[in-house]
């Protein structure tokens, strides 16, 4: 799998906007999301779609986890 510099720079551009359209979205995700996570914590999300009943997924964090969202916080 090769790395194209242009999609980094595309999904770089694409958190910006979400940050414009989404301030407190973007702000909750830096302070609790991309700050360190403790392994064992508990992330849940519950997405809401229109005229369809709520859908909640969750997942408990890992080593590996941390190390990924230290990494996506350097490219942002």
């Amino acid at each position: 799998m090769g790395f194209n510099p242009a999609v980094l720079m595309r999904i770089v551009s694409e958190v910006k906007e979400f940050g414009k359209n989404h301030p407190k979205m973007a702000k909750f995700i830096d302070q609790e999301f991309l700050t360190d996570l403790p392994e064992g914590s508990v992330v849940e999300i519950t997405v809401t779609r229109p005229g369809k009943a709520p859908v909640t997924g969750n997942f408990k964090t890992l080593p590996s986890d941390g190390r990924l969202l230290k990494d996506l916080k350097e490219i942002m």
